[in-house]
């Protein structure tokens, strides 16, 4: 694919993450993963703990048992904008709004990345992902859809054609079946004289890999290029031009 990049000056994005899966490290207990915390203190000062819960029904008793354990661990930044997110089997990197630039959150990303991977020493790479939520507002009245995206809800012209919210997700697989784009439009109720639409894109690498530096970034450039393609195509022209 080609190079995708464009400067946006009114850049919808809300939230951008980085995530990273890895295969079995050295560290086996999910406690062990708060010692990670003093790695990140000075600049993530706060903590919470990832809860992962469990359900089992017993047939005899017909008892439904709930169990909880911490899976992991979330490191939060003062002004709760960036976060980081540790699991044994997985890295995140987050950014709210304000984002700046791709450059600066791939080498933020890239430089707590290195201090998880020389903590759990994992023996590979099992997925990249790359997730940006955008929030774009439209003007009412909104008399089509078609006039802001290329990808939007038909309704049955038998049916009344105005739409209070909707959901919609579709994946798209590239040419070799293991890259993947997760691609969802939502629609909330207006706020004022404007509907807030949330565009979801989250491409996925699926591919083993090594813990390669530069494999590693190199294909997150190759992500970002695919998630700024669909960004694109899922906007008008006219839409995608309000945005500069």
């Amino acid at each position: 694919m080609n190079d995708t990049k464009f400067f946006l000056s009114k850049a919808p994005i809300i939230q951008a993450i980085l995530q990273i899966r890895v295969e079995e490290g050295i560290v086996k207990d999910n406690s062990t993963l708060q010692g990670l915390h003093k790695k990140f203190i000075e600049n993530f000062p706060d903590q919470k703990k990832r809860i992962k819960g469990r359900f089992t029904f017993h047939s005899k008793t017909e008892q439904l048992l709930s169990q909880s354990e911490v899976d992991g661990y979330h490191f939060i930044s003062s002004d709760m904008m960036k976060k980081i997110v540790v699991e044994l089997d997985s890295f995140a990197y987050i950014q709210s709004n304000p984002y700046n630039s791709w450059e600066e959150f791939v080498e933020e990303a890239a430089k707590y990345w290195r201090i998880y991977k020389d903590f759990i020493q994992p023996k590979g790479i099992s997925r990249l992902s790359v997730r940006y939520v955008n929030k774009i507002e439209i003007e009412l009245p909104i008399n089509d859809l078609r006039d802001h995206f290329k990808t939007y809800i038909v309704i049955p012209e038998d049916l009344p054609q105005t739409i209070q919210s909707f959901y919609f997700k579709f994946t798209i697989p590239y040419k070799d079946q293991q890259t993947l784009a997760n691609i969802s439009l939502t629609a909330g109720k207006a706020e004022g004289i404007k509907v807030p639409f949330l565009l979801d894109i989250d491409v996925l690498d699926l591919k083993n890999r090594t813990i390669e530096e530069q494999e590693i970034w190199e294909n997150f450039n190759i992500l970002r290029n695919y998630k700024n393609s669909v960004f694109k195509n899922c906007l008008t022209d006219s839409l995608f031009n309000k945005l500069k």
